[in-house]
């Protein structure tokens, strides 16, 4: 009997080494080092500042403007502070948990805080979208200005340098305001910002195009495409083919006999490419691709066979390709919770300020999707959606005069790094190579867009350009902090127009504690809010928007034209395409507990494993001593 009982204390003994020993190489391999260490729990949000609705009246009534704050890895006053500006999209916590971001906190022992973008989210300023006159690049800008203002003051570090980031039109902003708010931002990261604004992007699909003939090693698929677009716009120009069209390419509506319901349809085809190559889903393209290379159907029914799996992926029924639909979809003034991206909000910013109209204006052979989409018809939606005065012409100009476009260096701009991916049809609007020792352009590789804002793991491009990025903002906040900025010079502008005063129920939160909530006026919809508990542990099941979200444009589904639920079953018709941070579905990680190079932080290793360290020892003795004693 003894053998037995010896036999089975040596099983548990093994067993209890299996239980510690796997958690330990997790934390020092590093393939679950960005789950917050335990005893690192802290509540991040969202919270609540009362920012000013117009900065240009002293007397402009407030809104409550969303943040979150991740300050586990802050020594306290005058630690450098990395602030993510919101774009298109509703922001959550993973925000300041589940992005590069996390990493470079870590790294510089920095604050990490997220601001939602006005209007966006759940950062409204009025119950409904019908009044979005507000909704301005300035007044965004400022926003920024005077939350992170108010916010060192609350924490009583007004010297904090601040380093602010942004991915797709949030790299925009986070460019623009380094440019125009030098004293304010020490330095500025842009992951996949177009800053040289267009109103006629044309030139996006010819990006599309080389990317697809990048993947495909060939020009064969572009070709098959071109081939299938013109015999589309042959058959699409005949009214007696509208029955036929509605049935091939299982339309919803059959078509008017219209240019704009042409172009609408063919802008949803052409979305499917699109998303495809912006997000660098390249099983899918090569899927594509072969549909296309059928040669016992016709150019024409390839193309339906496309747009049928595209359907059945998305899990649509049919095909909404209504100019009508598309109009009543952006006059919808209803704020839905659920949504991720703000579709009336972006629109009305296309519209009136940056412009980025996806048009086939390039026309063949830059570009092979077709012809019929002209720039006069976006035109024509801003015009039906808002009204004939609204235009981007004059703010195109304005903001490439103002901050230099592609060349920020003519507007003397300093210390931005700017990451493209070489997939990303947005590219060709950004800045892809250096034009100063502080102005610097990351290639992330065969990559789509805003690919590198979350980890990486695996070594390629991303992950060595990644440090390379965090290296040099690193250098950055060491040269700022020997400069010791005066709180004057580091202070945002103190007009009316730029600062709100904050009030005492604007508390920030406490940084005295790692695990004590913060203690400002708090937003808590049951719905957004995770528990503190998810929050810190692993956000695998809590991402902010799902693991299948794609290009949020216009082909994406909505609930009816008159209801602006981007995650009902229904279609609406494409005729834009936000330029939407691309949605890990692979990133399941919270902070970082490694470095930027990898390798563990012994302090955090320290936190994680060393409890289970003394847990697994102290049962291994006392399994040996009833095993001696037996």
């Amino acid at each position: 009997m003894a053998p037995i009982i010896r036999f089975l204390f040596i099983l548990s003994l093994l067993a209890s080494c299996d239980a510690f020993f796997p958690h330990h190489r997790v934390v020092t391999k590093g393939r679950r080092s960005s789950v917050l260490p335990p005893n690192k729990r802290q509540d991040f949000g969202p919270y609540t500042y009362n920012q000013r609705l117009n900065h240009d009246d002293p007397n402009s009534s407030v809104f409550g403007q969303r943040y979150w704050v991740n300050n586990i890895f802050s020594n306290g006053t005058g630690a450098p502070i990395y602030l993510y500006v919101g774009g298109e999209v509703t922001f959550s916590y993973t925000d300041v948990t589940a992005t590069q971001w996390v990493r470079f906190a870590q790294t510089d022992n920095a604050y990490l805080l997220a601001l939602e973008h006005r209007y966006f989210g759940m950062s409204q300023p009025n119950s409904d979208l019908s009044d979005l006159t507000y909704l301005t690049v300035n007044q965004a800008m400022a926003d920024v200005v005077s939350f992170i203002t108010w916010y060192k003051s609350s924490i009583d570090s007004p010297n904090s340098p601040v380093i602010v980031l942004g991915s797709s039109y949030g790299a925009n902003l986070a460019s623009w305001l380094r440019i125009k708010y030098p004293n304010v931002f020490t330095a500025a990261v842009a992951s996949s910002g177009p800053v040289q604004l267009v109103k006629d992007y044309g030139s996006y699909y010819k990006v599309v195009s080389q990317s697809i003939d990048t993947i495909t090693g060939s020009t064969a698929c572009t070709t098959n495409i071109h081939n299938a677009m013109t015999a589309f716009e042959s058959t699409i120009s005949d009214p007696t083919n509208d029955d036929l069209l509605k049935t091939k390419f299982n339309l919803c509506y059959s078509l008017e006999d219209t240019s704009t319901d042409r172009g609408t349809l063919e802008s949803n085809l052409n979305e499917i490419w699109a998303t495809a190559v912006q997000y660098n889903y390249q099983d899918t393209i090569t899927n594509y691709c072969n549909i296309m290379a059928r040669t016992d159907y016709s150019p024409l029914d390839n193309l339906a066979e496309v747009n049928r799996q595209e359907l059945s992926n998305d899990q649509r029924s049919c095909l909404n390709s209504a100019y009508d639909s598309l109009i009543s979809f952006y006059r919808s003034i209803v704020i839905d919770s659920n949504a991720y991206v703000g579709y009336r909000q972006y629109f009305y910013l296309q519209c009136s300020q940056l412009g980025f109209f996806l048009t086939t204006s390039a026309g063949y052979p830059s570009q092979p999707f077709g012809s019929i989409i002209p720039v006069t018809l976006f035109d024509s939606q801003c015009r039906d959606t808002f009204g004939a005065s609204l235009t981007s012409d004059a703010a195109v100009q304005n903001f490439n005069s103002q901050f230099g476009g592609k060349t920020p260096s003519a507007v003397g701009a300093s210390r931005i790094l700017y990451s493209n991916g070489a997939m990303d049809p947005w590219n060709s609007q950004s800045v892809m190579q250096n034009q100063s020792p502080t102005l610097l352009a990351y290639n992330m590789g065969a990559v789509g867009h805003s690919a590198d804002i979350y980890p990486s793991y695996s070594t390629g491009p991303v992950q060595s350009q990644q440090n390379a990025m965090g290296a040099v903002l690193s250098q950055f906040l060491r040269s700022a902090a020997s400069q010791s900025p005066s709180t004057t010079s580091q202070a945002a502008p103190t007009t009316s127009s730029q600062v709100v005063t904050p009030t005492s129920s604007q508390a920030a939160p406490s940084t005295t504690s790692q695990d004590a909530s913060p203690t400002g006026v708090v937003v808590r919809p049951t719905s957004q809010t995770p528990s503190t508990t998810s929050q810190a542990a692993n956000p695998t099941t809590n991402q902010a928007a799902p693991s299948t979200m794609q290009n949020p444009s216009t082909s994406q589904a909505i609930a009816s034209s008159t209801n602006a639920n981007p995650s009902s079953s229904q279609n609406i018709p494409s005729t834009t395409s936000p330029m939407t941070t691309q949605v890990s579905p692979t990133t399941t990680v919270t902070s970082s507990a490694s470095g930027m190079d990898g390798t563990t932080n012994a302090r955090d290793q320290n936190n994680t494993a060393s409890g289970g360290r003394v847990n697994g020892v102290s049962l291994i003795i006392l399994l040996i001593t009833m095993y001696i004693c037996m």
